[in-house]
C-alpha cells in the first residue's frame, strides 16, 4: 500500500475489511556491515592465496627454491596491496545489503501488535487492550549502546566507524492509560519502552512513519491521546 505522506519503503500491506496490516522489513544494520567486511576480507585472502599458488607453479622452471620463494613472496605483497582495499570496497555494500541484511516482520490487528526481531529468539506479541483498558503505543528511537561502545576501541576500522555512529535502536513505547481520561499525564499513565529493532539512522524516519501509519489504520475508533506523554515506567510497579 502506498499513500500520500507514506514513504515508498518499507511496504505496507493492509486488509481493509479485517483492519489488519503487515509491514515486512529488510534492514542493513551495523552487524550486517561487520559480517560483510569480514567476509570480504576472507575473499581477499582467498584471492591472495590463489595468486600465490599460481605464481609458485608458474615459476616451476626456477631451480633455486629460495629465489622462487622470494619472487612468490614479492608477488603476494603486490596482490595483497591491491586486494586489501579493493575487495571490501567492491563487495562490502553488496554483501551487507543482500546477504547479511536482517529480516523482520511487524503485524497489526485491532487487538494485537506482534513482531519478529533478531533481538528476541521468538516473536513478540502485545495486546492492545488489557482488562478492558486501552494500551497505547508509539515508536521512538535511542542510540544503540552496543554499536557505540565499539567506537571506544582503538582498533575500530575506519570503514566501520561511520556505521557504528549511525546505529540506532527502534523502540516501542507502551502506554497504559486510564480509559476514562484521555489526556495522559504522569498521574494516569504508565510507560514502558521495549527494544524492537536495530536499525541504521538513515532508515529510522521511513520505518517509524510506515509503522505509525499501520498502527493508525488498525486502531479502533478511539479518541486520540496527546503525543506529549509523561508517566511512570511499568517496571517500577512490578517491584
Amino acid at each position: 500500500m502506498t499513500a500520500p505522506g507514506l514513504p515508498s519503503w518499507p511496504r505496507l500491506y493492509f486488509h481493509p475489511e479485517n483492519r489488519q496490516a503487515v509491514v515486512p522489513l529488510r534492514l542493513t544494520t551495523w552487524r550486517s556491515w561487520e559480517w560483510a567486511y569480514l567476509t570480504a576480507g576472507l575473499v581477499a585472502w582467498t584471492i591472495n592465496l590463489l595468486a600465490t599458488a599460481y605464481v609458485w607453479n608458474y615459476l616451476a622452471f626456477v631451480e633455486n627454491p629460495i629465489g622462487r620463494g622470494m619472487v612468490t613472496f614479492v608477488a603476494l605483497g603486490v596482490v595483497a596491496t591491491v586486494t586489501k582495499p579493493l575487495v571490501p570496497a567492491a563487495l562490502g555494500a553488496f554483501l551487507a545489503r543482500q546477504l547479511f541484511a536482517f529480516r523482520s516482520t511487524v503485524w497489526f490487528t485491532p487487538y494485537v501488535i506482534a513482531f519478529k526481531s533478531p533481538l528476541y529468539e521468538g516473536g513478540v506479541q502485545l495486546d492492545r487492550q488489557w482488562k478492558d483498558h486501552p494500551v497505547l503505543f508509539r515508536f521512538d528511537m535511542s542510540i544503540d549502546a552496543d554499536a557505540h561502545s565499539k567506537l571506544t576501541l582503538n582498533e575500530t576500522p575506519n570503514h566501520l566507524r561511520r556505521h557504528y555512529q549511525s546505529a540506532q535502536l527502534l523502540r516501542l513505547v507502551i502506554m497504559a492509560a486510564d480509559a476514562h481520561r484521555w489526556t495522559a499525564t504522569a498521574q494516569n499513565s504508565q510507560m514502558r519502552s521495549l527494544p524492537m529493532l536495530e536499525i541504521d539512522g538513515k532508515d529510522v524516519s521511513a520505518v517509524a512513519t510506515v509503522l505509525t501509519g499501520a498502527m493508525a489504520l488498525t486502531t479502533g475508533q478511539s479518541p486520540q491521546v496527546s503525543q506529549s506523554i509523561s508517566g511512570h515506567d511499568i517496571d517500577m510497579f512490578a517491584q
